[in-house]
């Protein structure tokens, strides 16, 4: 699905321009590369997600899916601040995530945050968000992962190993 959006970015919204060349390079796999025109107000960018499924488009998806969904946006966020591209700075929903037809790759949208959130904040808000498009199921063990990732000080490692034994769990007990 080809989706093509526009976005304003006033100049406080890219506090240096080593960021915007990021935004614009497509080096960083974690959001999808903007193209840019500056005016005098600041920036206008659009983007294009063709492969790409908005997650707030999918409906029941399984269980096992939707923890795979939670790890590749964990590793979108990962890649993006490698690139000094901050969770805190751009939002994080399933409405700027866009997962490929393979479920192998979350990309964001880049859209300044209203307002700066802790990450553990707004992944409560995002699985809060991934409950809305997944089975009962999925939603049981989304709200067990989350509730692990929020009281425990996890590394990504821990947190990648921790949703493959709820996945494994999920294919064991034949669960939807």
């Amino acid at each position: 699905m080809t989706d093509s959006r526009r976005v304003e970015l006033g100049r406080a919204q890219i506090p240096y321009r080593r960021k915007l060349d990021y935004l614009v390079d497509g080096g960083c796999k974690g959001i999808f590369p903007l193209s840019i025109a500056e005016d005098e107000h600041g920036f206008c960018g659009t983007y294009r997600t063709d492969g790409y499924r908005r997650l707030s488009q999918l409906e029941q998806v399984p269980a096992a899916e939707v923890l795979i969904l939670l790890e590749k946006t964990l590793d979108a966020i990962e890649a993006c601040r490698q690139y000094l591209i901050f969770p805190e700075e751009y939002q994080i929903s399933t409405q700027t995530a866009y997962v490929n037809s393979r479920f192998s790759e979350v990309r964001f949208a880049y859209l300044p945050a209203q307002e700066e959130a802790a990450l553990a904040v707004k992944l409560a808000a995002f699985i809060a968000e991934l409950g809305q498009i997944t089975t009962e199921n999925g939603r049981l063990y989304l709200h067990m992962a989350g509730e692990l990732i929020s009281t425990e000080e996890l590394s990504r490692k821990k947190i990648k190993a921790l949703l493959l034994r709820l996945r494994e769990e999920i294919k064991l007990c034949d669960i939807i």
